[in-house]
């Protein structure tokens, strides 16, 4: 069956529930759509009355497909997945994510935000923002924000906010009212084969199919990639250039402070996060909510209450005097302000647990990806998570021990490819001062837990 907007399973109704990290699971839960239950996962939208929900599982055999209107699949979705093949095989419809997110969006004010990095802190401040101003807006978010522990909202004031996945090109399926871009760098090397210059032109696309841009004039490669496009820019940010200036003021773990100016008005800003990177996205929502009614010093104030986002330099435990975080962050330039971020809240030594993520940024990035590792005094690396992506001759997780050890010879480095033996080094290692962090967007959070959980039980 042909699939619209209109169709009360796609626009669905009902509560939001949380499944899973990944947005299209919010999408799913949030509009009364059901997710079958495979891994890697698949959402599908189903009949409006079906909104029980099923976890992710493994072995899920093709004839649980049920009997969807439509499947929506993430990127990281291979053909072969069993509900993937039979759903072809019956000629349903299958959506991208991002096919299904303009869909639920029709009829509002799309507030697409984009980036290599940033996305998800960028979205869900975004949504605080318009929520506190009173705009009832509906959002997705890749991620849990700390303040609703859910990263998905369905309100009536005609505003949606979401993330636009740059990962596989979808999101120039998108036409944004308001299109938020924070940062433009070389990363899925697998889809953008052309480097540097073939991601920047696919984010000058995206540009030139919305109504208004805010972008971050701070990063070079957002000024590469937007510097001649015919869509109205605003830029944000430090440079003396940009129309809503950004001034960085005080950076400490009990958050960061700042001032925005926009349109001649100064407002303080006041995070409960750390971090100039977190100042650089809240003058990003701050002028995204000002081009759709909200006054930046209303935004600014809203912002007060911003606590962060799920898994990003998240607090996990206590254990031995050691304080145990974890982050999603797994591109070079995310690890190392994380880094820095860490480095401020003072501890004896940084333990950086690392989870190198897919093989093929692997290959790619892991000069860059040992660079920016520096600022932990011990660096443990694992193995490669793969994700959907079939492993590639002589990619592990040894390519980023050899980018450590010649951007500094001297740093401590270990290389444990397997679970068991990361769990075991930190339960001997750590001690009374350490920060442990284990970083990067796969399932390295479980080997912190681990650890944690068996220091615990050792003095117990």
């Amino acid at each position: 069956m042909a699939v619209t907007p209109q169709d009360k399973a796609v626009r669905g109704d009902g509560d939001a529930r949380l499944v899973g990290q990944d947005l299209h699971y919010h999408a799913v839960f949030h509009h009364g759509l059901h997710h079958p239950g495979g891994d890697p996962p698949v959402a599908v939208l189903a009949q409006p009355e079906d909104r029980q929900e099923r976890r992710p599982g493994r072995g899920v055999a093709a004839e649980q497909l049920g009997d969807p209107d439509a499947v929506v699949v993430s990127a990281a979705i291979p053909e072969r997945n069993p509900e993937l093949a039979e759903a072809r095989r019956r000629g349903i419809p299958v959506w991208a994510r991002a096919q299904a997110l303009a869909a639920l969006a029709a009829g509002s004010r799309l507030v697409a935000v984009s980036g290599t990095h940033g996305k998800t802190t960028t979205t869900s401040m975004v949504g605080l923002v318009l929520e506190r101003a009173g705009l009832d807006p509906s959002y997705l978010v890749g991620g849990e924000p700390n303040e609703t522990g859910s990263g998905a909202r369905t309100g009536s004031g005609g505003v949606f906010v979401a993330e636009a996945d740059e990962s596989d090109g979808t999101f120039l399926l998108l036409r944004p009212e308001v299109a938020i871009v924070t940062n433009v760098e070389v990363d899925h090397v697998d889809f953008y084969r052309g480097g540097r210059e073939e991601i920047e032109a696919a984010f000058a696309a995206f540009a030139e199919r919305s109504r208004l841009v805010v972008a971050c004039r701070d990063d070079p490669g957002v000024v590469r990639a937007l510097e001649d496009v015919p869509t109205e820019v605003l830029w944000y940010g430090t440079d003396p250039r940009a129309e809503v200036h950004l001034e960085i003021g005080e950076l400490a773990p009990s958050g960061a402070t700042g001032a925005v100016t926009l349109d001649g008005e100064r407002v303080e800003v006041r995070l409960g996060v750390d971090g100039a990177h977190m100042l650089r996205n809240a003058a990003a929502a701050i002028a995204a909510a000002r081009i759709l009614g909200v006054a930046p010093a209303e935004a600014a104030r809203a912002l007060r209450d911003f606590r962060g986002v799920h898994r990003r330099f998240e607090l996990r435990g206590t254990a031995r005097g050691a304080a145990f975080y974890d982050d999603y962050g797994h591109v070079p330039t995310e690890l190392a302000v994380t880094l820095e971020v860490a480095r401020r809240t003072r501890p004896r030594r940084i333990i950086a647990v690392f989870q190198p993520h897919r093989y093929a940024r692997t290959q790619a990035l892991w000069r860059e990806l040992g660079r920016s590792l520096l600022g932990a005094d011990l660096v443990v690396v694992t193995d490669v998570y793969g994700a959907a992506q079939d492993p590639i001759p002589g990619v592990t997780g040894k390519l980023v021990v050899r980018g450590i050890s010649l951007a500094d010879p001297t740093k401590r480095v270990v290389y444990l490819p397997h679970r068991a033996d990361v769990v075991r080094f930190l339960a001997r290692e750590v001690r009374e001062g350490d920060l442990v962090l284990t970083m990067g967007c796969g399932d390295v959070w479980m080997l912190g837990d681990a650890a944690l959980e068996a220091i615990r039980e050792e003095a117990s």
